[in-house]
């Protein structure tokens, strides 16, 4: 916990350094949770135009391990 919260490898710094979408807490239904999320996520994506998509993953990508 400690290593990760240095490294800043938590899933709050993850969420603001944009490396990751949305934290899912984990509980006894995280699995029914996970589920429900990746398919509303699936869904979403999937109404998105292919070009689209590919240039917002490369605009992400290429922003982490920036800095301000």
């Amino acid at each position: 916990k400690e290593a990760s919260e240095c490294l800043k490898l938590t899933a709050e710094d993850l969420l603001g350094f944009g490396v990751i979408e949305k934290i899912i807490p984990e509980n006894d239904k995280t699995a029914e949770t996970l589920k429900t999320e990746l398919e509303r996520f699936t869904q979403k994506k999937s109404q998105c135009d292919l070009e689209d998509l590919t240039r917002l993953r490369y605009a992400r990508f290429r922003k982490m391990g920036v800095f301000q």
